[in-house]
């Protein structure tokens, strides 16, 4: 967990179980974006939905789903959701929750692993060729579902009295472009 991100808990939303979540992501020239999101938690405790087909869906954030913005300089941003299930969801936004098309990408590959102690999920996705090649700042978060219905919604950085995944102050994280894949 060293060189992870440890994500914080929204004041507003705290987990009843004991729980730690670390995120990291990297970027390449060629666009291909890897991310692990690693949660420290009584697997028990939480909710992660049996696997179902890799297919975009909408809606994940209703239960647990791993999730990054990324932005580009411009006010347009990506949304990319992951859910424990295998379903996923790409969005492009022109402004701050507005303007949202489905972006049209090829399914990303997920990958689980788990233990009593832990629940991690891998994502690796190649970007739209227009994102390539640019170092991109990132908002990483999640929402977590315990299994007696408890949200707790987790980010590297909170800035309003709700959970704003979407909120610029929340892009903290820059994503430097390096190497081809």
């Amino acid at each position: 967990m060293d060189n992870m991100l440890q994500l914080l808990c929204h004041k507003e939303t705290p987990a009843k179980s004991k729980i730690k979540v670390f995120a990291d992501a990297t970027l390449s020239d060629a666009g291909r974006l890897w991310l692990r999101y690693h949660v420290e938690c009584d697997l028990r405790a939480l909710e992660t939905d049996y696997p179902k087909p890799s297919e975009r869906s909408d809606g994940l954030w209703q239960t647990t789903c791993f999730e990054i913005f990324l932005q580009g300089g411009d006010s347009d941003y990506l949304e990319f959701n992951f859910a424990p299930s295998g379903q996923w969801a790409a969005y492009h936004f022109t402004e701050y929750r507005g303007g949202m098309t489905a972006l049209e990408i090829a399914g990303p590959e997920i990958g689980l692993d788990a233990s009593d102690s832990h629940f991690a999920l891998e994502a690796a996705l190649v970007l739209p060729k227009n994102w390539w090649g640019r170092d991109l700042t990132a908002a990483i978060s999640c929402i977590l579902e315990e299994t007696h219905g408890t949200k707790s919604y987790w980010a590297l950085a909170h800035h309003r009295d709700q959970p704003d995944f979407h909120d610029q102050a929340c892009f903290t994280h820059l994503l430097k472009a390096a190497g081809a894949a």
